[in-house]
C-alpha cells in the first residue's frame, strides 16, 4: 500500500510492504545473534562486571536481569552457583551495608544522578571484598527503574586506604604526644592547612587558612626581628624548595615568646611544578634556651660571670667595627697587691674579692658596655659611645671607690685597692691590641704613682 502528501516541505511517502521475504528475516535474525555475541564479548571484557538491574523502590526489590561473567567472578561463585544461592534466600552483601546501599540507590535515582556506591560482600571462599558500583537509570516506570551498572572490586584500594589511615593516625598520635605541629601549604591557592593540634594550641578557629602570608602578618605572632626569617620561609614555600629548615620566635597565646623550628619538603607534579609543601613546626624553646646557657657559659668567666678574655676581645672588636665613627673608652683594672691577699687571707678570700668587685661593677656600667675578666686579677671595661673623656675618668674613679669599699669578713684590717688605666678610641688607637697596650701603660703609670688611682694614657709617660 502506498500513499503520501505534500505539506510544502517536500513530498513525504508512507509505505507498508504486503509481503515478507523469509530469507531477509533469517538474515536479520542471524545479525541479531551476531550482535548479541559481540555485546556479550564486550561486556565480559570490561574489568569487573556489568549488570542490568531492575530496582523497585516501592517494594524494596533489586532484581538482576542480566549479568556478565565478570560480575559472578567478583563473588567467587559461578553463574549457576550464584543463582542457586540467591534463590535460597542467602545474601552476599554485609547486613550492615544493605540498608545504607538501598538508601543511597533510592536517593540517587530520585535525584536522577549517576549512582556511585561502595559495599562489602562475603565471597565463596569466606573472604571479604569491597565492591564499587556505578550505574545510571536507562528506563523509569512509576517506582520501578531499570539501571545499567558496572561493578568493580576495590578491595586492594580499600586496604591501601585503611593502611594510610592507620599510618596517618599513628603519626597524629605521635605528633600529639610530642611538640610537633603538622601542616600542608598549597602553592596554587596560597593556602595553609594546619593540624587540629596546631589550631588548638594557637587558638585558630579554622584549619584552612587562605592568603597565608597576610594571615600570619595580621595575627602578629612572629617577632619583628624574625620577620625577615619568616619571609625567607614563605618564599621558599612559594618557589618549591625541595627541602628547607629554619627557626624563629613566636609570640604564643599566653604572651610568652618561644622558639620554633620549621622544616618541610615540596611535592611536585609531572611537570616539576610545586604542588604543595608538607612539613612540621616543632617547639624547640627548651633546646634553644639550653643552647644559650651553654653558649653563655662558654663565654663567661666561671667565677665572676663576667665575659672571659676571648669573648671580651671579640665583643670589643665587633663594636669598634660596627661603631667606628663613635668614641669609646678602654678601661683596664688591676687589683693592687692581690697576691698578698691570697697569701695572708687564703684563696677563698681572694675569690670573694673578685666576686664582690664583679657584682658592684655591673651596677656602675650599662648593659651595653663590655665587662670582662682577662686575667687572674685583671679586668677590662669597654665603655661604648662616650661623649667626652670626662665620663671615662668618672667611671675609673668609681672603680677605685668600689675596690676601696670591699671588706673581707673577719679581715677588716685588710684594705683592697686597684690601679686603673684609660685609653680612648680613636684618639689613642683604632684596634684592640693598640688600645689594650696603651691602657696597660696608663695602668702601670698609676701603680708607679702609688697605686689606688687611675691614669689616662699620655705620650709623656
Amino acid at each position: 500500500m502506498r500513499g503520501g502528501r505534500d505539506d510544502g516541505m517536500g513530498k513525504l511517502v508512507y509505505r507498508m510492504e504486503t509481503a515478507v521475504d523469509a530469507t531477509e528475516v533469517k538474515g536479520i535474525y542471524d545479525r541479531l545473534i551476531e550482535a548479541y555475541a559481540e555485546l556479550e564479548a564486550l561486556t565480559n571484557s570490561i574489568p569487573g562486571g556489568v549488570a542490568k538491574v531492575d530496582i523497585d523502590i516501592k517494594n524494596g526489590e533489586i532484581i538482576i536481569r542480566y549479568a556478565s561473567d565478570g560480575f559472578f567472578e567478583l563473588t567467587g561463585y559461578t553463574r549457576n552457583e550464584y543463582i542457586e544461592l540467591i534463590n535460597r534466600g542467602e545474601q552476599l552483601i554485609f547486613f550492615d551495608d544493605i540498608a545504607r546501599l538501598f538508601k543511597n540507590i533510592k536517593k540517587n535515582l530520585k535525584e536522577k544522578k549517576t549512582a556511585h556506591m561502595e559495599y562489602r560482600i562475603r565471597k565463596k571462599d569466606g573472604s571479604e571484598a569491597w565492591i564499587m558500583v556505578q550505574g545510571r537509570a536507562i528506563e523509569e516506570k512509576e517506582s520501578r527503574y531499570t539501571v545499567m551498572c558496572i561493578f568493580t572490586d576495590i578491595t586492594e584500594i580499600k586496604e591501601t586506604q585503611r593502611r594510610l589511615e592507620i599510618e596517618e593516625e599513628r603519626y597524629r598520635i605521635v605528633s600529639d604526644i610530642s611538640d610537633e605541629y603538622l601542616f600542608e601549604y598549597i602553592n596554587e591557592t596560597d593556602t595553609m592547612v594546619y593540624s587540629e593540634k596546631y589550631c588548638r594550641h594557637f587558638g585558630l578557629g579554622e584549619k584552612i587558612v587562605p592568603e597565608y602570608k597576610k594571615s600570619v602578618e595580621k595575627r602578629e605572632i612572629i617577632l619583628k626581628e624574625d620577620w625577615p626569617i619568616f619571609l625567607d620561609i614563605y618564599e621558599n614555600m612559594r618557589k618549591g624548595n625541595l627541602r628547607y629548615s629554619n627557626k624563629y620566635r613566636v609570640k604564643e597565646p599566653d604572651g610568652e615568646i618561644r622558639w620554633y623550628s620549621i622544616c618541610f619538603t615540596t611535592i611536585f607534579d609531572k611537570n616539576n611544578v610545586p604542588l604543595k609543601s608538607v612539613g612540621k613546626i616543632v617547639n624547640i624553646d627548651d633546646q634553644m634556651k639550653e643552647t644559650v646557657k651553654l653558649k653563655e657559659k662558654a663565654q663567661r668567666d666561671s667565677l665572676t660571670k663576667l665575659s672571659n678574655a676571648r669573648t671580651t676581645r671579640k665583643l670589643i672588636e665587633q663594636y669598634i667595627n660596627e661603631e667606628y665613627d663613635a668614641c669609646h673608652a678602654f678601661i683596664m683594672v688591676d687589683i693592687d697587691n692581690f697576691k698578698s691577699i691570697n697569701d695572708c687571707c687564703g684563696h677563698l678570700a681572694g675569690d670573694n674579692v673578685l666576686v664582690q668587685f664583679a657584682e658592684e661593677l655591673r651596677k656602675v656600667f650599662r648593659s651595653t658596655d663590655v665587662l670582662g675578666r682577662i686575667g687572674g686579677d685583671e679586668f677590662l671595661v669597654f665603655l661604648r659611645g662616650i661623649q667626652s673623656d670626662f665620663l671615662a675618668e668618672e667611671k675609673a674613679s668609681a672603680i677605685c671607690g668600689i675596690l676601696n669599699s670591699i671588706r673581707l669578713p673577719g679581715k677588716e684590717s685588710v684594705k683592697v685597692s686597684g690601679s686603673v688605666g684609660i685609653s680612648t678610641y680613636p684618639a689613642d688607637g683604632h684596634d684592640y691590641e693598640t688600645l689594650l697596650k696603651k691602657a696597660d701603660e696608663a695602668l702601670y703609670e698609676a701603680k708607679r704613682k702609688g697605686k689606688n688611682r687611675y691614669c689616662k694614657f699620655c705620650d709623656g709617660f
